[in-house]
């Protein structure tokens, strides 16, 4: 008997699956191939399991249509685009990355814990912390260019990396870094509040919880000189103190100190106006997006242009013109009324950490995690990230983490490979 069998080996084809989505993947085509490859093996091991009449099957719940409806209205763009004449090519590839909400699904079928996710996502966390470390070195102390096309070498190892931030910093930003924010807001949690490290298993978190702190905001804030970073961490202090309760003055007056030593350190540094650039007209990149979002307002309708639709006068990129860093209007101008829900999703999924917070039915270091995990809402405002593998990643991770538990049942099957019924409560 292996020692692995083939249960374990389907939780392995998922953890290896976030590892190199989030961690190694350097193009779409490796993206894609990693998460595409994983449905195959993962659905293979399930027909093939013939050890035992039974499978145990979670009870799926109507919390669990979430995906499934991001689904569907992925199916509604490419049929308005097929409608409308779009160009074939285009339509299958503008949000392709609504394909990976199919791997919440996935993280069912096979069982994963909770506790074994939430390792998984901070030991990437940790890894991506130290990579942009090692590559800060790199550029500042042996003055190595680090930048994508420049340095193959360092992009095999280490990813790409762009810099020349609109607001004059030199920056290493990469969406890779985006899997920083739940240490960042974890460790400003146990920081303001110390028993919340009850159940903290890492223990670079629960010891080392100022150090972690200090590096996360480096490498995200800092490091990346993104506005839409920026605004993410602004927006992670305000949850945090709206998650506790207003009566807590020690607790929102270490908040508040925290606050404005960043500030501090902000303007003492000059990367303030960052922050003060974060919607300015003046900007450079702002000017851009203000451009297309006129554009893109002039060309919405009631029931969407469909993916793959392109904008007359605003090419952004001519290998994918159907793309466009106002990611929100995007989605308008692609799905038209229908884009409603996908708002409504978010919108739940955020109030959905809030309500669970309150309801103390999840353990509290998994609802900062899924915090963390939405942070990547904030700079999609203005880039493009809002369907990319890595996003949906984490949003279906968030999903999963705030999950009710649910009970399991025992299904007889005839045959190993017979289809699984699943009912509904």
């Amino acid at each position: 008997m292996s020692i692995i069998n083939s249960y374990n080996k389907k939780q392995l084809i998922v953890i290896f699956t976030i590892v190199l989505v989030l961690s190694f993947a350097r193009s779409s085509v490796q993206l894609y191939s990693i998460i595409g490859l994983s449905y195959v093996l993962t659905l293979l091991l399930l027909v093939l399991n013939s050890n035992s009449p039974y499978i145990r099957v979670p009870r799926l719940r109507l919390y669990d249509h979430i995906p499934a409806a991001f689904l569907f209205i992925w199916g509604y763009g490419v049929l308005i685009g097929l409608y409308n004449g779009n160009n074939i090519q285009y339509i299958f590839m503008n949000f392709a990355g609504f394909l990976v909400y199919l791997f919440y699904y996935f993280l069912l079928l096979v069982k994963i814990s909770k506790e074994l996710i939430y390792k998984v996502i901070i030991y990437i966390g940790l890894f991506i912390l130290t990579e942009n470390i090692i590559v800060a070195i790199l550029l500042f102390a042996f003055d190595v260019n680090i930048y994508y096309s420049h340095n193959q070498i360092v992009n095999i190892f280490f990813g790409n990396f762009l810099g020349g931030s609109s607001t004059g910093q030199i920056r290493i930003y990469s969406p890779s870094q985006l899997v920083a924010f739940p240490i960042f807001t974890l460790s400003l949690a146990y920081l303001l509040k110390k028993k919340l490290k009850i159940n903290e298993n890492i223990i670079f978190l629960k010891k080392y919880t100022l150090i972690s702190l200090i590096l996360s905001a480096f490498v995200l804030i800092f490091l990346s000189a993104s506005k839409g970073y920026m605004l993410a961490a602004f927006m992670v202090f305000l949850s945090i103190g709206f998650l506790n309760s207003a009566k807590e003055r020690f607790y929102f007056g270490k908040l508040v100190l925290l606050f404005l030593i960043l500030i501090l350190i902000l303007n003492i540094s000059g990367y303030i106006n960052i922050a003060t650039s974060i919607f300015s007209e003046v900007d450079i990149a702002n000017m851009e997006r203000d451009r297309q979002l006129h554009l893109l307002l002039e060309d919405i309708n009631l029931f969407g242009n469909g993916l793959g639709a392109t904008l007359p006068g605003s090419v952004r990129d001519i290998e994918r013109p159907y793309g466009f860093e106002l990611s929100y209007v995007n989605i308008v101008h692609k799905f038209g009324l229908i884009s409603f829900f996908l708002f409504y999703y978010y919108l739940y999924t955020v109030v959905k950490i809030y309500k669970e917070f309150k309801r103390n039915d999840i353990q509290k270091k998994y609802i900062y995690m899924s915090l963390g995990l939405m942070c990547y809402l904030f700079p999609a405002i203005g880039n493009p990230i809002l369907y990319s593998p890595q996003s949906v990643i984490m949003h279906v991770i968030a999903l999963f983490l705030l999950r009710p538990e649910c009970k399991i049942e025992k299904k007889k099957l005839a045959f190993a490979w017979q289809p699984i019924m699943v009912k509904d409560i």
